[in-house]
């Protein structure tokens, strides 16, 4: 909780209405107490005053009385003022205090994962923010690393620590920033994997200089890792019930992990062999119809280009019983690999003959490709 007295020395009193009323509400009751206490008090100095011989235990049981209830009514009204206090949001408190770092989120690209939508980040999502001066040191001798702010909008941000708040003078500094926070990371070294299924984000360096004149950070997510969105659908030969649970992925196009900087957005120290990750089909896209209903997969890109393609193995049921389907689909014109920030669509329809894939496209995040076809065929 930020103190009333705090604020007023940093001239918050001055610029906000909470904040005065507050105050306010403080002082009322600090005075409301005074007056019981002293009121109280006289009362008690007229019964001390009294002869000693009228001084009975009828006299001294109200003395006593009188001074309990001076403690009770003093001590609520000071109970009470520390409430007007702390019924405020202290959380928004500390978003207006002056100088204080304030940050602004978009996304580089149109669409990541379902998580992730549009040109701002999820509701409740949070984010990591590193505060420095124009050197990389320490702001104004203060290190304000991974500061976590978070938006309950997807568009507002607010520091989740009070205690935290980095506090701007006029030192030009920069910020930077990844998504999703987590304790401990390094922007500078941030390890991805595969398998987590996190939509690493990454904005670098803040290009204008940040201090108490320019307070706010605006940052550019970018992203880490590549995806592939698998849309199946059922052709109209199709007649029975298909149902998917399951896809697995295997590729030599990408890797099981790799460390990310979150300032060039570089993937270094990949893992060796072959990337593997299944990962379940949303309930709602489960039974398959002929309108196209996707699954995404997020996977760290190899260094290179990779020679075998994507072998995919897809969990079908008809209600009654369930057979896996694999398919190899070749990435011929990927002669450089896969690339961050890409997505790379694959397109898979059930005919009576087995699955066949229908497109292989990159969308943007970006444009690119016309990547190959394959057939799809009852596995084991």
């Amino acid at each position: 909780m930020i103190h009333p007295f705090y604020l007023y020395t940093i001239g918050y009193f001055n610029e906000n209405t909470k904040a005065r009323s507050t105050i306010m509400l403080y002082w009322i009751g600090i005075i409301i107490g005074l007056k019981f206490y002293l009121f109280f008090s006289i009362e008690d100095q007229k019964l001390v005053a009294i002869p000693l011989s009228f001084a009975d235990d009828k006299h001294m049981f109200n003395l006593k009385q009188n001074q309990m209830k001076k403690n009770y009514l003093f001590g609520a009204a000071f109970v009470l003022a520390l409430m007007g206090t702390a019924c405020n949001n202290s959380e928004d408190l500390a978003q207006d205090v002056p100088n204080a770092l304030k940050v602004t989120v978009k996304n580089n690209v149109p669409e990541s994962r379902a998580i992730v939508h549009g040109t701002t980040l999820p509701v409740d999502a949070r984010i990591g923010v590193t505060l420095v001066n124009e050197a990389g040191g320490n702001y104004d001798g203060v290190e304000y690393s991974n500061i976590e702010y978070k938006t309950t909008t997807g568009t507002d941000w607010a520091i989740v620590d009070e205690n935290k708040i980095p506090l701007l003078s006029s030192t030009a500094g920069k910020a930077i920033a990844y998504y999703p926070y987590a304790d401990g990371i390094n922007y500078a070294a941030i390890e991805v994997a595969t398998d987590d299924q996190e939509d690493w984000l990454y904005s670098g360096w803040t290009t204008a200089d940040i201090n108490n004149a320019n307070p706010v950070a605006n940052f550019t997510m970018n992203h880490g890792l590549s995806a592939m969105r698998v849309i199946l659908k059922k052709g109209a030969g199709y007649g029975a019930t298909a149902i998917a649970s399951t896809i697995t992925a295997e590729s030599d196009f990408f890797v099981e992990s790799a460390v990310l900087n979150g300032i060039t957005g570089a993937l270094t120290g990949h893992s060796t062999g072959k990337g593997n990750v299944t990962v379940n089909i949303e309930a709602a896209n489960q039974e398959l119809t002929t309108d196209s209903k996707h699954t995404d997969i997020l996977v760290v890109p190899a260094a290179g280009a990779g020679t075998d393609g994507v072998d995919f193995t897809i969990n079908i049921s008809d209600g009654v019983s369930a057979k896996n389907y694999t398919v190899n689909v070749p990435l011929t014109t990927l002669t450089d690999g896969m690339k961050q920030g890409k997505c790379y669509q694959i397109t898979l329809t059930l005919t009576a003959e087995g699955f066949e894939v229908s497109t292989v496209a990159v969308t943007d995040w970006s444009q690119e490709l016309n990547a190959g076809s394959g057939s799809l065929t009852p596995g084991a």
